[in-house]
C-alpha cells in the first residue's frame, strides 16, 4: 500500500492528499472484495428496511395499515437489539478464536436463506420471517471491522469513511433499483404484489452474487501495526 502523508505535515495540496487516500482505500483488495456485500447485502437491507418492507407487508402479506405499523415497530426493535448484540459479540470473536471472515460469510449465507424463506412465505408469519432476515443482517456490519483491520491504524478512519460511502450509495441505489424492477414488472402485466415479489427475488439474487464474489476472492492479510 503506498504511503500516505499525515495530514498537516504534507506539502501537497489538501485535495491531492484526500484523493490519494481515496485511491489507496478503494485500490485495496479487501475493500474490493467487500464492495458487493456493501451494496447488495448491507445496502439492500437498508433499502428494504427504510422503504420497501412497508409496501411488502401491506401489498404482499395483506396486512392492514395498523398491523403493518406494529410489525414495522417490532422489526425496528429487532434491528436495534441485534446490532447491539453484534457489537458485543464482535469484540469477542478473537477471544473465541472465530474468524471474522468466516462469521461474515456464514451470516450473509443465513441472511440469503432467510430472505428466500421470507419471499416464499415459508414460515407463514411475516414478523418471524423478516425478523430472521434482519437479525442475520447485523452480521454484515462486520464489513466495518474487516475494513479497519485491513489498513494501518492511521488509515482506519478514511477506510471506514470510504466503505460507509459505498454502503449508503448502495442503499439509495437499491431503493431506486427495487422500485424500477417493480415498475417494470407491473408494466408487463404483473400485479403489484407479484411485482414486489419479483423485485425482492432480484435482491436475493444479488445477495447470492455478492456472497459468491466474497468467497471466491481470497482474504488479504491485514498489515496492522
Amino acid at each position: 500500500m503506498p504511503p500516505i502523508a499525515v495530514s498537516g505535515t504534507s506539502s501537497e495540496p489538501y485535495w491531492r492528499y484526500t484523493l490519494a487516500g481515496v485511491k489507496t482505500v478503494f485500490a485495496h483488495p479487501q475493500v474490493q472484495r467487500l464492495i458487493p456485500i456493501c451494496i447488495f447485502t448491507h445496502g439492500g437491507f437498508l433499502a428494504v428496511q427504510s422503504l420497501w418492507i412497508g409496501p411488502w407487508l401491506r401489498t404482499v402479506e395483506g396486512q392492514p395499515a395498523t398491523e403493518a405499523a406494529t410489525t414495522l415497530l417490532a422489526l425496528g426493535i429487532t434491528v436495534m437489539l441485534s446490532h447491539l448484540a453484534m457489537s458485543w459479540l464482535g469484540l469477542r470473536l478473537n477471544t473465541w478464536r472465530l474468524s471474522i471472515d468466516r462469521v461474515l460469510i456464514v451470516g450473509c449465507l443465513l441472511m440469503l436463506l432467510f430472505t428466500a424463506a421470507a419471499i416464499t412465505n415459508l414460515w407463514d408469519n411475516p414478523l418471524l420471517a423478516w425478523s430472521l432476515v434482519f437479525v442475520t443482517t447485523s452480521v454484515s456490519g462486520l464489513i466495518y471491522a474487516k475494513t479497519t483491520l485491513a489498513f494501518p491504524v492511521e488509515m482506519g478512519g478514511r477506510a471506514n469513511t470510504g466503505i460507509n460511502f459505498v454502503v449508503f450509495a448502495g442503499a439509495f441505489g437499491m431503493q431506486w433499483g427495487l422500485g424500477l424492477i417493480t415498475d417494470l414488472a407491473i408494466s408487463i402485466g404483473q400485479s403489484e404484489a407479484q411485482a414486489l415479489k419479483t423485485a425482492f427475488i432480484g435482491w436475493a439474487f444479488m445477495q447470492a452474487v455478492a456472497l459468491i464474489w466474497l468467497v471466491r476472492n481470497p482474504e488479504p492479510q491485514p498489515p496492522r501495526r
